[in-house]
């Protein structure tokens, strides 16, 4: 995982610093609309953010007043066997963004995020969508371990998460798209014609954010 992390910042532009920051902007407003809608709360209190890359994340959480944490390869953490160095019950959110499909076996990482977050916290998940996203899956040469919602659904449970939202991975759609009901809502959000940041201008936007993503949303049991 950290190899690949390298090659990205190394040799794709998007991991320009003010290209991050936009990105990560984007990221913290579709996880707040996320929480406001399963949740019935906002994002905020302190926030861990689970295979952080460069801090981006958690300086744009600063800049929205929400206390943020990173942890992952360049703290010296492996979420497969690692105990994070991190009191119980001391965070509100923790955030695992493109970060379970680089795990072989996501145990260790589970019982970890449900041991730092207290009482009714939030656990957020972006990963690839098996039924949608396969066909590119292992081009991402670190990727090892594919979920769909159910199996995602099914881990999170066996690990005593109560889940709240399976969902696709959209950014600035409607609410519209989150309350189709699985798996008619994946299918809808792979048939869009065009991602968004990636279309010209002209593209109406209710053609715009395809999606082969999954987002989750789960809560520790209060």
């Amino acid at each position: 995982m950290q190899r690949y992390q390298q090659d990205l910042a190394t040799h794709r532009d998007d991991y320009e610093y003010d290209r991050q920051i936009f990105l990560k902007r984007r990221v913290l407003q579709t996880f707040d609309r996320l929480m406001r809608m399963f949740a019935g709360k906002e994002l905020g209190g302190r926030l861990l953010d689970a295979g952080s890359f460069k801090d981006v994340f958690t300086r744009v959480c600063e800049e929205k007043g929400i206390e943020a944490v990173a942890i992952g390869i360049e703290q010296g953490v492996n979420f497969e066997t690692d105990r994070f160095d991190l009191p119980d019950e001391s965070f509100d959110v923790v955030c695992a963004t493109s970060l379970i499909e680089h795990l072989h076996d996501p145990t260790n990482f589970f019982e970890e995020t449900f041991r730092v977050l207290g009482r009714s916290g939030c656990f957020i998940i972006v990963t690839p969508h098996w039924p949608y996203a396969a066909k590119e899956f292992y081009d991402a040469y670190t990727h090892v371990q594919p979920y769909s919602h159910r199996s995602l659904r099914m881990a999170l449970r066996s690990h005593g998460f109560e889940v709240l939202a399976m969902v696709p991975w959209m950014v600035e759609k409607s609410d519209w798209f989150w309350k189709v009901p699985p798996p008619y809502s994946f299918a809808l959000a792979s048939w869009l014609p065009f991602s968004g940041l990636n279309s010209r201008g002209f593209i109406p936007n209710f053609l715009k954010g395809k999606s082969n993503s999954l987002l989750a949303l789960a809560r520790k049991p209060g």
